[in-house]
């Protein structure tokens, strides 16, 4: 019992780690109305498994400190606890997947509109539009590693 929960710990200071190195390399296109966070096709592993959110959530908080948008830990943070929960809970693929972009893109959007002056719709529509990419290609990505006996089973146990 303690072997897996060292196994737990240490794979998700693993994702926070990368999730953190390719993400703040990349600067303001994490932020801005071009949105461009690589690290967030690590989102997808919260369909296989809750025991990542945690990861994913304070990844994405340490991220957001280097934004200069006052409040984005917290604003940004959340809408990424709300949308792992929706990959978690919403078991259709394609449903959880959209409505996890869609988060993104209202959140986030609405962010940078009365943060930055953006215009809504552009702001919402774009950080959608970048997150439903990121998190398809992420599916794709991960089903074929969870073809991998090796890899199924470290996501999965």
């Amino acid at each position: 019992m303690q072997k897996n929960v060292v196994k737990t710990i240490t794979i998700n200071a693993l994702i926070v780690a990368i999730y953190c190195v390719l993400s703040l390399p990349f600067g303001q296109l994490n932020y801005g109305i071009i949105n461009i966070r690589v690290s967030e096709i690590f989102m997808i592993l919260c369909m296989f498994n809750k025991k990542f959110i945690p990861s994913l959530v304070i990844g994405c908080l340490l991220v957001n400190i280097f934004s200069g948008m006052p409040y984005d830990w917290i604003i940004g943070t959340f809408q990424t606890l709300l949308s792992c929960f929706a990959l978690y809970y919403i078991k259709n693929k394609i449903l959880s997947i959209s409505i996890a972009s869609f988060l993104c893109g209202l959140i986030i959007g609405l962010e940078l509109h009365f943060v930055l002056s953006y215009p809504i719709y552009l702001a919402i529509g774009s950080v959608w539009l970048s997150e439903l990419i990121i998190l398809i290609v992420g599916y794709f990505v991960f089903e074929i590693a969870m073809k991998n006996e090796t890899i199924k089973k470290q996501m999965m146990g």
